[in-house]
C-alpha cells in the first residue's frame, strides 16, 4: 500500500479523512497498526501521570494522542502546524477539556502556561531541539515535565547506515 494513497476510512461525518503520509501515525490503517499501537502506550502511559494538569500536546498530529491524555488531564492542547491535521483533529476529538491549536512547537505557549508538555516522535524533525527544550522549560510551571520520545535510530534506521547522535539532550 503506497503511503500517498491511503486515506482515512469511516470519519464521523463532517470529519474531514486525512491522508497518510509518513509524518504522522493515523489509527485506522491496518500497516501503520504498529506504529500506533507504539505511540498508544506511550500517550496511555503519561496519561496516568497527568492526572488534573494542564497539558500540551505538541505536534499532536491526527490528534487520538490528545484524547487519550484528555482523559485524565484536567485540561489539553492539541498542538499542530499542518492545517489539515488541525481541522481533523478539532472536529474528531471533542470534550469539554480538550482544544486544539494551530501553531509552531518552537514559539506556541506562555511562560507557566503548562503542566506537562507531550512531544513523542518528533524532536529529531526540528532544526534546533536544544532550542525547543528551552521552550518547553519557559512554558512549563516550575516543576513541570516535559515527555519527549525519539525513535531508536540504531534499529530504525536503513540497513547499512551509520547512526550517530548528533544532539546531547
Amino acid at each position: 500500500m503506497s503511503a500517498k494513497a491511503y486515506v482515512q476510512q469511516d470519519q464521523p461525518p463532517g470529519v474531514p479523512p486525512l491522508s497518510l503520509t509518513g509524518e504522522r501515525t493515523l489509527p485506522d490503517v491496518p500497516a501503520e497498526n504498529y506504529w500506533y499501537r507504539r505511540h498508544l502506550v506511550i500517550y496511555e502511559w503519561i496519561a496516568r501521570r497527568v492526572a488534573g494538569q494542564r497539558v500540551l500536546d505538541m505536534a499532536c498530529g491526527e490528534g487520538y494522542g490528545s484524547g487519550v491524555l484528555a482523559a485524565s488531564a484536567a485540561g489539553v492542547v492539541g498542538l499542530d502546524a499542518n492545517p489539515e491535521a488541525h481541522e481533523h483533529a478539532r472536529l474528531r476529538y471533542r470534550r469539554e477539556n480538550l482544544s486544539f491549536a494551530r501553531g509552531l512547537v518552537e514559539t506556541y505557549g506562555e511562560p507557566g502556561q503548562f503542566d506537562s508538555v507531550v512531544f513523542l516522535q518528533t524532536i529529531e524533525h526540528v532544526q534546533d531541539p536544544q532550542a525547543v527544550l528551552r521552550h518547553f522549560r519557559d512554558i512549563l510551571v516550575p516543576g513541570g515535565t516535559a515527555y519527549v520520545s525519539t525513535p531508536n535510530l540504531l534499529t530504525l534506521g536503513p540497513s547499512g547506515r551509520r547512526s550517530r547522535v548528533t544532539h546531547g539532550i
